[in-house]
């Protein structure tokens, strides 16, 4: 298994990924899907309160910590 990382532009198409992670704002995580092209989406770095609803992907899990959460989506 690898893990690659890199510096992409705001709005710069990413590479193709069998699972994302993506750990910042909600504002960033409701442009994704439009940027990737992945089976499985990990979303954190918004507050609990906050539920992303992702164009193409349906949310299978969600935790909550400390007032903040993570999801995971699948492509719907």
């Amino acid at each position: 298994m690898s893990i690659a990382t890199r510096l992409v532009g705001a709005t710069e198409q990413l590479p193709a990924a069998a699972v994302v992670v993506a750990n910042i704002s909600l504002e960033a995580v409701l442009a994704l899907p439009a940027r990737i092209d992945a089976p499985v989406l990990v979303t954190s770095g918004y507050l609990a309160h906050e539920e992303p609803a992702l164009i193409g992907y349906r949310r299978v899990a969600r935790r909550v910590s400390d007032g903040w959460s993570a999801d995971v989506h699948r492509r719907a």
